[in-house]
Formats: structure tokens, C-alpha cells, sequence
């Protein structure tokens, strides 16, 4: 079938309207895939949103603590995850989970947002994965993993 696709549109999703995410498209591109993810809770805009969701992740994916960040912040990836884009918690997310996976971690990720071109709350994430499949399917996991986290 067609590389795009959206959570919503999946038979056992029916607990989209809980989700923080719904990933709307996902394009390949010639070094990985973008996505277009769209916040559905706008509360959860940023990590310290939802208090204990970072460390909860850390916790399940220990891995995260070797990734490293552009974003220009001296504090580490935990404190980073701590108080961050949620979008940019889930790039992370997906990452690890394509490690996890047998994929290098070598990989890079990104996550761009511009409100005013595409509407509030919509973001841009990009894997790098050689396998478009794989980056799909672990981006999936990764809603599915914020999901269930953050509603506990």
C-alpha cells in the first residue's frame, strides 16, 4: 500500500482521540522519511506538561541517554527530554526503537515546526533510516508508547 499513512485510519486505534499524536503523512525522502505529526492535546506541548513522562521513557528505552542533541542546550539529553517539543521527545522515541531494532545508531533525527505554514500544533519529523518501512513502523510504536504513558 501507500507509505502514507495516518494513526487514525488504523482499526486498532480506536483510542486516537487519547493519543498526543496523530501522525498524518509520512513521505520518504531520500535519506529517511518525514512525517507529519499533529499534536492532538494541546497540553501536552512540551514534556513538563506531563510530569514523570521523560524518565518513564528513559526508563523503558535506557538507550536515549547516549543520544545527543543539536538544539543548542548545554543541559543533557535527560534534562533536555525533560523540558522539551513532546514532538521532539517522540523523534527521540522513534529513534531508539529503530536501534533497538538493529539499526545503527548513527542515525540523526529532526524535529521542525512553523505554525504559521502549517497550523498550530503540527510538526515535522524526520528519521534517518535507510528502511522507509521500519522508520513508519517505529514512529507508530513511538505514538503508541507516548500514548499509553500519558494516559496514566
Amino acid at each position: 500500500g501507500p507509505l502514507a499513512v495516518s494513526l487514525s485510519e488504523r482499526p486498532d486505534a480506536s483510542e486516537a482521540g487519547t493519543a498526543p499524536f496523530v501522525v498524518e503523512r509520512v513521505v520518504p525522502v531520500p535519506v529517511g522519511i518525514e512525517a507529519t505529526v499533529r499534536l492532538t492535546d494541546a497540553a501536552m506541548r512540551h514534556t513538563r506538561a506531563a510530569p514523570g513522562l521523560a524518565d518513564e521513557v528513559l526508563r523503558r528505552l535506557p538507550g536515549i541517554v547516549r543520544h545527543r542533541c543539536e538544539c543548542d542546550s548545554a543541559c543533557g539529553i535527560t534534562a533536555e527530554l525533560a523540558d522539551t517539543e513532546s514532538a521532539h521527545l517522540l523523534e527521540h522515541v522513534a529513534l531508539e526503537l529503530l536501534v533497538r531494532d538493529g539499526f545503527p545508531r548513527t542515525m540523526r533525527g529532526k524535529t521542525e515546526w512553523d505554525f504559521r505554514r502549517d497550523g498550530h500544533g503540527v510538526y515535522r519529523v524526520f528519521l534517518g533510516c535507510e528502511n522507509p518501512l521500519a522508520a513508519r513502523r517505529a514512529l507508530e510504536e513511538a505514538v503508541a508508547l507516548l500514548a499509553d504513558l500519558s494516559n496514566r
